[in-house]
């Protein structure tokens, strides 16, 4: 492991670059790396070295990021870099939580059983072994206690009473219940929950009640079925600051094995699939530092890549290689597509886009086993400027006969790049973005090719890509090759493209909704301010308070990243700076960090304090801010390959 950040996390490029060198130089087998960079360019420097490292045989695994909710267009740096294997999360099929552990005995306490308890309040201040009752043994129940307990009831002060979870709908609570309880000198309680989706928090304020928790559906469960034998149960519960640790894995049923919606999506801004695969990254239980506990519960695609390198790790030692190309290709071909769900529902007739989940979650033993290799781990077609309609493939049949492969074609979700807003405009979409029912076409030369034994075949094939889509929005298309053998193995190839042109579609516009204007600080809103607005500022290097204080922000916003971008100061009135020609404009100078490579499409801020990038101030007097912006695919030294927006003009005045 390398160190690669401060205790805040800060750090650089040239420190990670040195990180990732260090692994390599030390003979690191495989590299994982959960941090990255917004950026999403392959020619990233960082990218650029991860990629080298993969390509001199070194698997590189990286998280590409966290920014689902930002839509396509997000992988972030260095899993673009072409070689590196960027790796989706998929959300756990269970929730793992923590509980405090407890235990139970059934007769005459041979056989001890641990349990989990979320405590509540009032919590167990001392240890509690006593035997269970229950106010009935139906798990069914919705008036456990809810009403006064009959004259029959058992003297509860010297038992743990165990109830159901009242229905959030009913006008029986837990307080009602306690109350009940109470009344028969019940003094410790346990709720059993209604479903395994959730484990409550209790609070009880009735001051006859030393101590209450809660405990999950299926525990209670077991608890009531063996109450219902006529078995006795003893439970141990110790006072909080004694009490162990418990995971219980609770029922994710609604997200369970989809696609995080957190997960950041491809393509790369060259087009580049990414990820390429996924695995499961949300809700993951592991070790944590011992200072903080030593196990927890975390999220993202920072959880799903160690998962992947140690799945890479377990597959080059069934296969006696670490290729990355090869094992790559091994996870993506054996790797299950995951249907589309939209943050609210799935939908079992689509697949989710490739930009999502590249192959789809990964299956380690298919692909430690599989007999067929693949040549590619994924085809991307580009845009239309640079589509190339027939692609091939490799099949590579390792097993000791001849294998028949019946070729197919699944498509998957086709999503827009923008929304219509009705006019010049492009307007920016999040997650979920627009969506069309209209998908790519294959054609192979043959359905079905043989492959001897220990031999390989090539595939031809050819893409028609979707009708009837608006091009200038830039929808996505994608979807699977599929391959099933005579020996029963199923396989894919994901495919992606753009229909529409990157280089024709402007980079930077004008406009608040997605694109260049002048706002300022006043507030979080990011509201256009009008023309010849005045701001007043503190003058550049007195010490003077900057309380109350509007300063010029510049909102940027590319509809796409953007290789180069820079924002400019013009003076509109006569300032006695030195002035330089750039696009048409004398400038004085630009904004502090400007410019910049590299950009990614969900732009930024920047801030204007009376200084430019050379530290020189500038006098009171009126501007205006040009920002200008390469095209994707476009040519710097060519005047036409810059987009250019200019921001309404401003007056700048300073306090005395």
């Amino acid at each position: 492991m390398y160190k690669a950040s401060g205790c805040g996390g800060d750090t650089t490029n040239e420190i990670l670059i040195a990180g990732f060198n260090a692994a390599f130089e030390d003979g690191s087998d495989i590299i994982s790396c959960s941090a990255g960079d917004d950026s999403g360019w392959a020619s990233d420097p960082w990218a650029i070295v991860a990629s080298r490292i993969a390509a001199a045989g070194v698997p590189v695994v990286v998280a590409p990021g966290n920014s689902g909710d930002l839509g396509l267009w997000y992988p972030s740096t260095p899993a673009s870099g072409v070689n590196v294997t960027a790796v989706g999360s998929i959300e756990n099929i269970v929730l793992p939580t923590f509980l405090k552990a407890a235990s139970f005995s059934l007769g005459n306490g041979t056989r001890t059983e641990r349990f989990g308890i979320r405590y509540g309040n009032p919590t167990y201040q001392v240890n509690v072994t006593l035997p269970l009752w229950s106010a009935s043994n139906d798990t069914t129940s919705e008036a456990d206690a809810c009403d006064a307990l009959p004259d029959s009831t058992p003297d509860l002060s010297s038992r743990v009473t165990l109830l159901r979870m009242p229905n959030s709908s009913s006008t029986c609570t837990q307080e009602v219940q306690a109350g009940n309880v109470a009344a028969k000198g019940g003094q410790y309680l346990l709720w059993y929950s209604r479903s395994n989706g959730s484990i409550a928090d209790i609070y009880i304020s009735n001051g006859s009640i030393k101590a209450v928790g809660t405990i999950s559906s299926d525990q209670g469960s077991k608890f009531i079925s063996s109450l219902s034998k006529g078995d006795t149960i003893t439970v141990n519960i110790n006072d909080w600051t004694s009490a162990g640790q418990l995971v219980h894995n609770l029922d994710n049923p609604v997200i369970g094995g989809y696609v995080s919606r957190s997960s950041s999506w491809g393509p790369t801004q060259e087009i580049n699939v990414k990820p390429q695969i996924a695995t499961p990254g949300g809700d993951i239980l592991s070790t944590y530092p011992l200072a903080l506990g030593g196990y927890a519960v975390l999220s993202g695609t920072s959880m799903a890549t160690p998962l992947l390198a140690a799945i890479f790790a377990l597959i080059s030692e069934v296969r006696g290689t670490r290729d990355p190309q090869f094992l790559r290709s091994l996870v993506s071909a054996t790797a299950k597509p995951r249907v589309w769900f939209d943050g609210e529902n799935a939908h079992s007739d689509i697949l989710a886009p490739v930009a999502q989940q590249g192959a789809g979650i990964a299956q380690a033993w298919d692909a430690a086993h599989t007999s067929t290799i693949l040549s590619e781990s994924s085809i991307s077609f580009n845009d239309s400027d640079h589509f190339v309609s027939e692609r091939s493939f490799t099949i590579q049949n390792t097993a000791q006969e001849d294998v028949t492969y019946a070729l197919g074609h699944t498509k998957a979700l086709t999503m827009y790049t923008f929304a219509n807003s009705g006019g010049p405009v492009l307007k920016t979409t999040y997650f979920p973005n627009p969506t069309a029912d209209s998908w790519a076409e294959l054609d192979f030369v043959s359905d079905q090719i043989t492959v001897p034994a220990g031999g390989s075949s090539k595939v031809t094939l050819t893409l028609t890509p979707p009708k009837n889509l608006n091009s200038t929005l830039l929808p996505i298309y994608s979807g699977y090759i599929t391959l099933n053998s005579t020996k029963g193995e199923s396989l894919v190839l994901p495919y992606l493209g753009v229909l529409g042109s990157l280089y024709n579609t402007p980079v930077i516009q004008a406009g608040y909704d997605g694109g260049v204007y002048l706002t300022n600080t006043d507030g979080h809103f990011n509201i256009p301010v009008p023309a010849n607005t005045t701001f007043t500022l503190n003058r550049p290097g007195r010490n003077s308070s900057s309380s109350g204080v509007v300063y010029p922000k510049l909102r940027i916003a590319p509809t796409l990243g953007a290789p180069q971008l820079r924002a400019d100061v013009v003076a509109l009135t006569d300032t006695g700076l030195p002035t330089t020609d750039w696009k048409g404009y004398k400038i004085i100078g630009s904004l502090s960090g400007f410019p910049i490579t590299l950009v990614p499409r969900n732009g930024g801020n920047s801030y204007f304090y009376g200084v430019l990038d050379d530290n020189t101030v500038v006098p009171e007097g009126t501007y205006k801010f040009v920002t200008s912006a390469v095209r994707v695919f476009g040519d710097a030294s060519k005047e036409e390959d810059w987009d250019i927006v200019e921001s309404v003009p401003f007056v700048l005045r300073y306090k005395s």
